[in-house]
Parts: structure tokens; C-alpha cells; sequence
């Protein structure tokens, strides 16, 4: 503290014990938070007094701390840091890093941290805190009924660790139900999604085999005479797509007169028009061989005749 005197005769000095003892210098340093009575004497042993108060220092400590997880599996959880005392301004860091005026973080990863305040006579207090990954939902165990030949009979059961009544599911994109069983499927692919209490949601494909998933069938017969009947040697099918690695037609002497490799087949989707050289072949008996892979994997080869018709 510095005391401001006039008047008087010089010299003036200066006391802050009562008058116990006085200094030349009206400057006071090293002093401790409290109530001092400082006394100013002129050369004519006239003196004033003046009481003044200095603010005790408060150092920081922590109130508390608020945390918000995150969710939905993304960094949206928040932290932030509640303190008492410091000098002001009071800055916030976390983990050390750039410090801020606010004393919220946010667009927090699931993990721990370090809050920490600075104030403007550079004390800091710092507190850990840990912000909690999510909750949500999770993919699903399930139980899968296959669906027979042709039948809409399928059925998908979900298992679920999470308490009932917490998660709501859907099927490609239906209404979403509290039961956690679909029924009444036919064979196909399936996207499940799962939605938790916070709109969390989470999906996965569900495919239910059917009975007759690798059974193609082959006409004995065409006629290629462009009457929209019949037209093509067509393959038909309940899945997808077949994987051809190689279609052959032979002729009755085993000479090649089609030949096609490495493509996807669509059911209903011609595998041979019945043009030979840009014409229609001669009717007769004719032999292919079709190498080709289901989509589950399984390979198999079909040898059979075909008897084109004009």
C-alpha cells in the first residue's frame, strides 16, 4: 500500500503499527490480507490516521465439475469446471492445451481429461474428469427362421443384452416396433435397424435363405421366331443374381457355337438368343454347359440339352 499525504510540515513520515515505528518511505510492501491503521507525522509532531483494508487472497479451489456423455457413438460429449477465488480474469484449459474464456468444453471423444484454470497471477488448479462412452444401441444377436420354397415364412428374432423396452426396431425402413420378432418373411436381404431411447440408431443386414435359394430352372424348349414367347433359353430364379464364370452351347458334333464368360445373370434374363453367325441356328437338339456360382457361395455346373424350335 502507498499513502498519499498533504499538508503539513515536511518531512512527513510514516507508520503502520500504531505509530510503534515510522519510515521516511510512504510505500508499504510484504503485506498480508487484513485491517491496517496507517499514521502520517510531520516535522511539527502533528499526525493523522486513516484506516485501510486489503483484500485477503483466495485461491482457487474447484466447486464441481458437470459432465454429459456421448452418444450415438459420436465426440459430442461435453466438461466443464465450476471455481471459487483466483485473481480475474480466470482462463480454462483442457489437457493443457489452448486456454479459453469459457470454462464449458464440448465435442469431447468418450475418455479422460484434465481441466484446468489459470488465473491473471498465473495460479492454476486443475481436476480430472472422465467423459463416459455410449450407451446405445449395439448390432443385434439374431435367431433366423429360412423361409421354404416360394412361402413367406421366414421369421428373425433379435437377442438383446440392453433391458427391455429400451430399443426399437425396424425392417428396411418400417415402422418401428417395441417386439424385437419379425415374422412372415420371405427369402431376401433384410436391413435391420435399432433405435435406442436417445434416437440412436444402428443397422445391419439380415438375410433369410430361402428353401429353394439355389434352384434354377432351365427350359427343355425355345423358340426364337421373335414372338415375345418363349424367345431366349432363360434361366429363372428366386435370388438376386448367378455368377456365370462360363455358358457354352455345343452343337450335335461338339463343335463350340456360343460362348460367353465371367458375368452376372439376372433371373429372366436371356443366356442365349439363338443366333448363330447373326442368324437364327437351325432347329435341332443342341448341348450347353453353364459353370456358375450361388450367392452363397456354392458352385455347380448344369449340363443339359436344349431343343431350339423355329
Amino acid at each position: 500500500m502507498t499513502v498519499l499525504a498533504v499538508g503539513g510540515k515536511a518531512p512527513l513520515t510514516y507508520s503502520i503499527d500504531y505509530g510503534v515505528s515510522f519510515q521516511a518511505s510512504p510505500l508499504f510492501t510484504k503485506l498480508t490480507g487484513g485491517t491496517y491503521t496507517f499514521r502520517v507525522r510531520d516535522a511539527n509532531g502533528c499526525e493523522v490516521n486513516r484506516a485501510l483494508s486489503m483484500p485477503s487472497f483466495k485461491p482457487m479451489t474447484v466447486l464441481n465439475t458437470a459432465i454429459v456423455s456421448t452418444s450415438c457413438g459420436q465426440a459430442n460429449g461435453e466438461a466443464s469446471l465450476t471455481i471459487s477465488g483466483g485473481t480475474s480474469p480466470v482462463q480454462y484449459s483442457i489437457d493443457n492445451n489452448v486456454f479459453q474464456a469459457a470454462p464449458g468444453f464440448t465435442s469431447l471423444q468418450a475418455g479422460s481429461y484434465t481441466l484446468v484454470a489459470r488465473d491473471s497471477e498465473g495460479c492454476t488448479v486443475s481436476q480430472s474428469v472422465s467423459v463416459a462412452a455410449s450407451t446405445g444401441p449395439q448390432l443385434a444377436d439374431m435367431r433366423i427362421t429360412d423361409a421354404a420354397c416360394g412361402e413367406q415364412n421366414g421369421a428373425i428374432s433379435i437377442v438383446s443384452t440392453r433391458s427391455t423396452g429400451l430399443d426399437q426396431y425396424s425392417l428396411d425402413g418400417q415402422v418401428f416396433q417395441s417386439s424385437s420378432a419379425f415374422s412372415g418373411l420371405p427369402g431376401g436381404l433384410y436391413t435391420l435397424t435399432v433405435r435406442d431411447e436417445k434416437n440412436c440408431v444402428i443397422t445391419q443386414p439380415v438375410r433369410i435363405l430361402s428353401g429353394c435359394a439355389n434352384l434354377v430352372h432351365l427350359p427343355a424348349a425355345f423358340s426364337p421366331n421373335h414372338d415375345n414367347h418363349n424367345d431366349a433359353l432363360t434361366a429363372f430364379f428366386m435370388f438376386p443374381s448367378l455368377t456365370i464364370s462360363r455358358f457354352t452351347v455345343y452343337d450335335r458334333w461338339g463343335a463350340v457355337i456360343y460362348n460367353r464368360a465371367n458375368f452376372a445373370l439376372s433371373s429372366g434374363e436371356p443366356l442365349w438368343d439363338g443366333l448363330l453367325n447373326g442368324q437364327t441356328a437351325p432347329s435341332g437338339i443342341y448341348e450347353y454347359r453353364m459353370d456358375c456360382q450361388f450367392p452363397d457361395g456354392t458352385q455347380t455346373t448344369y449340363r443339359e440339352s436344349i431343343a431350339l424350335l423355329n
